[in-house]
């Protein structure tokens, strides 16, 4: 409280000096300050990646989950990332890795196909799929592929809209073998040019060096159930576009779930400047009022 105040009367004291000026200049210098304050839109950028193949969700039940809930990682790997956004190393976890998620993403379009075999695709079908998490870790299919998750054909692409506000973390989780896939960010639905590289895969090594993990399995065609986990440094908005890259061991990407963290809008506390310039800015105004009543006065 002592420091707010101090803030509003050093505010109020170098505004009162500013709007003492001509009122026009008052008033600019205001407006500047004001647009100065304004927060800068920036890019974000993977901070750390995990690969999960032990995990729990907190509420959690035995036919699946939705948000909001919180997931913890037990067992997996750190992955390093190149320039060109591929896995060219992995270690294990230094500890459990927790992330809260509360929001999913919504189907935009598709290229290729999807869903092979599952019956027609629609907006309903695919984000009943990406926002359920069911399959990995939770359903067995036995020998059959249910409607759990969203299948895809060799490059075969989706694109998905982020919730407004961006994710700080985004949790994908993926059935089947260890398929490499190709995230990126799109700044339009259309996924045209320009486009942000998040993940492009593995180098072989790192790959072969995860497949041979007891807790992963021993191929890639292992009934492997896995969660991928990105942070980021700032919230990542726009749209999504996963695609399969590759096939091995003859499986195909199977995505069971798409959501992160959608962190509410926080609502900043005045800064110095912010105060200087809405009260300069209104001071300005005041003045410049008051000298052209006064001028009609004298008419």
């Amino acid at each position: 409280m002592g420091i707010s105040m101090s803030r509003a009367r050093v505010s109020w004291g170098l505004a009162a000096r500013v709007a003492a000026l001509k009122p026009g200049v008052a008033v600019l210098l205001g407006l500047v300050l004001l647009l100065v304050t304004a927060p800068a839109a920036r890019a974000a950028s993977v901070t750390a990646l995990y690969l999960l193949s032990a995990f729990s969700t907190s509420p959690s039940y035995s036919g699946g989950v939705t948000t909001p809930f919180t997931l913890t990682g037990t067992a997996g790997v750190s992955l390093g990332l190149s320039a060109s956004a591929v896995a060219i190393s992995q270690s294990d976890l230094a500890g459990p890795v927790s992330a809260s998620i509360d929001a999913t993403v919504t189907y935009q379009s598709h290229k290729g196909v999807i869903d092979w075999g599952e019956g027609p695709v629609s907006a309903a079908s695919v984000n009943s799929e990406v926002g359920w998490l069911d399959d990995v870790g939770f359903v067995a299919e036995g020998g059959g592929d249910a409607k759990l998750n969203i299948d895809f054909t060799y490059h075969a692409k989706v694109i998905l809209k982020i919730p407004t506000g961006g994710f700080t973390s985004l949790m994908i989780a993926e059935d089947a073998g260890l398929d490499p896939f190709k995230l990126q960010r799109c700044t339009d639905a259309k996924c045209d040019e320009p486009r942000q590289l998040l993940f492009d895969g593995f180098d072989s090594d790192p790959m072969s060096d995860v497949l041979a993990r007891g807790d992963f399995g021993s191929g890639d065609i292992s009934p492997i159930d896995q969660v991928y986990l990105f942070l980021f440094d700032a919230p990542l908005d726009g749209w999504l576009r996963i695609s399969e890259t590759k096939k091995l061991g003859g499986t195909r990407l199977e995505v069971d779930f798409v959501g992160g963290l959608d962190p509410p809008v926080p609502v900043p506390e005045p800064t110095t400047f912010l105060l200087w310039g809405t009260t300069a800015a209104g001071l300005g105004l005041i003045r410049w009022r008051r000298r052209r009543r006064r001028r009609r006065a004298h008419r």
